[in-house]
């Protein structure tokens, strides 16, 4: 996919988003992933884009007894700037009952964030729980 803003208001902020993604599911096995990549105008006219950001994600699961998903997922992002990467690493596990009726979701893993005055990394543990009817 691909969004352009074009500047018709002439106020110098036009920039173009692209993406490709995919997912794959296969006999309890599912996997995603994504490259996306920004840029942003420098200067007065369109034309004039440059670099503003490229990432990317990859994520894999495989269902088990059709009730329990362990997954694992890998983010980057890198903004303008070679000094400031922002990197997700996760593991998870769903549950699910009723048929996938009900799911609790859970994660946790680290975020890693560099920059030119160091690198910082946070834990993080999340957990929902999903009703569909």
């Amino acid at each position: 996919s691909t969004l352009v803003d074009l500047d018709a208001d002439n106020d110098d902020k036009s920039g173009i988003r692209a993406q490709a993604d995919y997912v794959v599911k296969a006999e309890g096995f599912s996997t995603t992933g994504g490259v996306y990549m920004s840029t942003a105008q420098k200067g007065t006219a369109f034309s004039d884009q440059d670099y503003a950001a490229l990432g990317f994600h990859l994520q894999a699961g495989y269902l088990i007894d059709g009730r329990y998903q362990p997954v694992a997922r890998y983010a980057m992002i890198n903004p303008e700037g070679s000094d400031n990467n922002l990197q997700e690493v996760l593991g998870g596990l769903s549950i699910y009952f009723f048929h996938h009726g009900l799911k609790w979701q859970n994660e946790a893993g680290a975020l890693i964030s560099e920059s030119a005055a160091g690198n910082q990394t946070d834990i993080v543990a999340r957990s929902q729980l999903q009703l569909s009817f």
